[in-house]
């Protein structure tokens, strides 16, 4: 047996990617790609840039969603699908142009890799430890894309920021997102900063700058990603724009506690929102010190629950037809009520600010029905409210002296009152009965109950439902798309009229019923009878209006029906008919969307919140 040794096989190096075509879409779906020039742009322009993508990612949402004032749900991720959206950054160096194309996962707002000039791809390496993660392994694709030796996690990220050398000697001390850490500088958030970040990213190839990869990449995720997620963070992005030095161009403690919890808020706000419990102390470091707050500073959030349980139907990308990719007329997240905890800036109402999803409740009836056993209903008086978002309207009110009497001896239904304006489900609503029988005066049912968008198991869009509280049985429903409309109906016909009413009902479901009757009253020297009402009228359904008039002298009941199919996010209508000879009805129908997000005013910050963006 020969003793020479047998040669050592050195290990081969995996083939490094080829490059791909600058134009390179992910594995997957890509919603849309925007580009964003950092040399020449400004303070607001960055503010618009971010509040396009918002939109854009707004616009293509089926069946949105939102918790609190204008903060929406994302949808749920799809591990085997990917959806995605491209920010593509932008730089000049003298006569040399730079471009950077970003490829962040729609669904948690993550930053999952890039693409330099020479159209090699690189990614972060896949955190095993969250959810959803690709099954090749790779999110750009096994075969295309370099992985970096670091996760898109701040630890790992932040870390990865610092260089060693020989015996563990520090020729970077890289860079903090923590003030008490000395000798580490924290990122420098300023426009050169970024353009220097985006030539950097271009022209690297990584085979020795991962330090400056990391740098680089740490100002993206927070300058972009983070600007879409936090009105706060945005807000702070815009004013380190130019700052004045660069110990200023630095995010606040706050800031930096908002965006290392965006999991731990949202899910403690849509914690809160289903089972109201006690905020977390903890959150407060961050300046989050209530579900309130987190609605203030948070635009999106990543859906928590079980997205596949009966009755909780959960936001989808939907696919908008190519002559009109923004459908829902720029409906968007709105700012909020206020400037963010800790943040003296004050928040704007953008033109978007209106969502033509916005969900309408509109009460049907409430009706008392008859007791086994119990005697006869003589009649009924008390109050009930209903509160939503904009505050409390009262649909029945009658005290002991002006009781309602039971024309009937099996079912009394209660004559409800004309709203002000239609109940926005845009959050929830809540129902207050306190009813009393008239003969004898006693007690009759008293009690509440509240819908809210959170409650996803019981929830049901565009169905009659009905609600018992004590003896009073509620039937309302919610139209998950429709508009307000104010209805005025006008009939002039002299003293030859004497009765004029009318009915409201839609067309959407079949087995609604006409409306109660609004009986109308006399105007204009007497000559005109005149009647006015809100109701909510899906997008998808004609809004009939009856009105019937009784002229003196005659038993005949001549009835008229005007129909309405409201259209976009607003308008107004009007049709007249002549009745009969010297007898005209007119009516004026006038619809639009509730504005969103607007807080309750029965809360005093709200109120304060509210009044300050009406000042503005």
């Amino acid at each position: 047996m020969s003793g020479r040794r047998r040669p050592q096989q050195q290990q081969q190096q995996p083939p490094r990617p080829r490059p791909q075509p600058l134009d390179f879409d992910p594995p997957g779906r890509v919603l849309f790609r925007v580009t964003f020039n950092v040399a020449g742009a400004t303070a607001t322009g960055f503010n618009h840039f971010i509040e396009q993508v918002q939109r854009r990612i707004f616009d293509l949402i089926e069946r949105p969603r939102y918790y609190g004032r204008g903060t929406m749900v994302l949808p749920c991720p799809q591990a085997q699908q990917p959806t995605w959206f491209v920010i593509v950054l932008e730089s000049r160096d003298r006569e040399m142009r730079y471009s950077v194309p970003f490829f962040i996962e729609a669904e948690s707002i993550y930053l999952h890799g890039y693409q330099n000039q020479a159209g090699y791809l690189f990614e972060f390496d896949v955190d095993p430890t969250q959810d959803n993660q690709p099954a090749s392994g790779s999110y750009l694709g096994r075969n295309a894309s370099t992985p970096l030796p670091f996760s898109c996690n701040y630890g790992p990220l932040v870390r990865a920021t610092k260089r060693k050398g020989p015996n563990k000697t520090v020729l970077d001390p890289g860079l903090t997102l923590l003030e008490d850490e000395p000798g580490t500088p924290m990122p420098d958030f300023g426009r050169h900063r970024l353009m220097d970040a985006v030539m950097e990213l271009a022209q690297g190839d990584n085979s020795g700058s991962l330090h400056r990869t990391a740098q680089n990449l740490l100002l993206v995720v927070i300058r972009f990603c983070e600007s879409i997620r936090f009105r706060s963070v945005q807000r702070e992005m815009a004013s380190l724009w130019e700052p004045t030095t660069s110990a200023a161009a630095s995010l606040s403690s706050c800031g930096v506690g908002q965006i290392k919890n965006w999991n731990s808020i949202a899910t403690n706000l849509q914690d809160s929102a289903r089972h109201p419990v006690a905020w977390p102390a903890e959150l407060a470091k961050a300046g989050v010190r209530s579900a309130a707050e987190a609605q203030e500073m948070l635009v999106v959030i990543k859906f928590i629950g079980y997205p596949n349980e009966p009755g909780n139907p959960t936001p989808e990308w939907g696919n908008p037809p190519p002559d009109n990719p923004y459908r829902r007329h720029g409906g968007g997240p709105g700012p909020g009520p206020g400037g963010a905890a800790g943040g003296v800036l004050a928040a704007e109402v953008p033109r978007w600010f209106l969502v033509p999803e916005e969900p309408v409740m509109q009460i049907l009836g409430v009706d008392i029905p008859r007791q086994r056993g119990a005697g006869r209903l003589e009649g009924v008086y008390g109050s009930i409210t209903v509160t939503d978002g904009f505050g409390t309207q009262t649909i029945y009110r009658r005290n002991w002296d002006y009781y309602q009497r039971n024309s009937g001896d099996s079912e009394m239904s209660l004559e409800l009152e004309a709203l002000n304006r239609a109940i926005s489900a845009y959050d929830s609503v809540d129902v207050d009965v306190d009813l009393s029988s008239a003969s004898p005066a006693a007690p009759l049912t008293t009690g509440n109950f509240s819908w809210s968008v959170y409650n996803c198991r019981t929830n049901r869009y565009d169905h009659v439902l009905r609600r018992t509280i004590g003896r009073a049985v509620l039937e309302y429903i919610v139209y998950s798309k429709a508009v307000q409309v104010a209805v005025s109906v006008t009939v002039d016909g002299g003293d030859d009229v004497a009765h004029a009413w009318f009915t409201t009902m839609n067309t959407m479901v079949g087995v609604l019923q006409p409306g109660p009757r609004r009986y109308m009253t006399r105007a204009g020297g007497g000559r005109l009878l005149r009647g006015d009402y809100v109701v909510a009228a899906p997008l998808s359904a004609r809004l009939e209006v009856v009105v019937t008039v009784e002229h003196k002298g005659s038993r005949q009941l001549v009835g008229r029906t005007f129909e309405l199919q409201p259209t976009g996010d607003g308008g107004r209508s009007t049709r007249t008919e002549t009745v009969r000879q010297g007898t005209s009805v007119k009516v004026d129908f006038a619809w639009n969307l509730l504005r969103m997000g607007l807080p309750s005013p029965t809360s005093s910050a709200g109120r304060n919140s509210h009044d300050e963006v009406r000042r503005r």
